[in-house]
């Protein structure tokens, strides 16, 4: 997708949801690109993109996986859109991505091409927990190669952090090894 044109004259102009749901419509409008098409490029369903572009959701309150998804869809960096937005300085722990610089804050050092930073909407359970409240501050790396140890797990709609032995089957989804958690700086 195009980056971001440099001179575009319409960011949020009220620090409210309305306001930035309108901006990010312009920012699709100018660009050409559809609604479905967006949801497509960005993996945001349809359903939720379009109550963000009405104001329903806020944008602000975004989830910062979410955030990754938008952002790296639009080109922008972590700070462009929370100017373009309007988002409110609170709401910043969530609007710094784990890509690289400079478009986001990096995840730390990530070890091997096999590791990638998995965001904790709604906490983890299990071995090791998360709680719902602070999971939109940090990141897990893992190692998508790993499936022993320490794993993390997509299962009955959470976040799971189990042990796995050799050969043994956990449930879920196995995310990965989990190697840390990652602080969105």
């Amino acid at each position: 997708m195009a980056p971001l044109p440099p001179k575009v004259s319409f960011p949020a102009r009220r620090n409210d949801p309305r306001s930035r749901g309108i901006a990010l419509t312009f920012i699709l409008q100018e660009r050409k690109i559809t609604q479905s098409q967006f949801a497509l490029d960005s993996g945001i369903q349809r359903q939720i993109l379009n109550r963000y572009m009405t104001g329903a959701y806020d944008l602000a309150n975004m989830s910062q996986e979410l955030v990754e998804r938008l952002l790296t869809a639009l080109g922008m960096s972590d700070i462009e859109a929370r100017t373009y937005f309007g988002i409110p300085e609170e709401a910043w722990v969530r609007w710094k991505t784990f890509r690289p610089p400079p478009l986001g804050h990096g995840a730390g050092e990530l070890g091997s091409a096999s590791e990638r930073v998995v965001g904790l909407k709604g906490g983890v359970q299990g071995v090791l927990t998360v709680a719902a409240d602070v999971a939109d501050l940090v990141g897990a790396v893992v190692d998508t190669q790993v499936t022993t140890g320490m794993v993390l797990t997509r299962w009955q709609g959470g976040l799971w952090a189990l042990r796995a032995a050799p050969g043994e089957q956990v449930p879920g989804e196995v995310l990965g090894g989990l190697l840390r958690l990652a602080i969105a700086r």
